[in-house]
């Protein structure tokens, strides 16, 4: 029978890593990219999100509505 693998999709590297150890496995190859993928995706848009906050805190700042105090 088989091992069983249990992969933390938060582990990027890890999936990474089993995606070069098991290429002859083209459909769980497949699989696990578009697991990496939307691992990337999703932190992306986190990133994003975060960039477009920093410029509306910057804009406030700018403009005096803002303390630049951070706490």
């Amino acid at each position: 029978m088989p091992k069983r693998i249990v992969i933390n999709v938060e582990d990027t590297r890890l999936i990474e890593d089993l995606n070069i150890l098991i290429p002859h496995k083209k459909k769980q190859g497949a699989f696990l990219q578009k697991l990496i993928q939307e691992h990337i995706n999703k932190h992306e848009e986190k990133i994003n999100e975060l960039r477009r906050l920093d410029g509306l805190r910057k804009e406030l700042i700018q403009n005096g509505d803002m303390n630049q105090k951070t706490e």
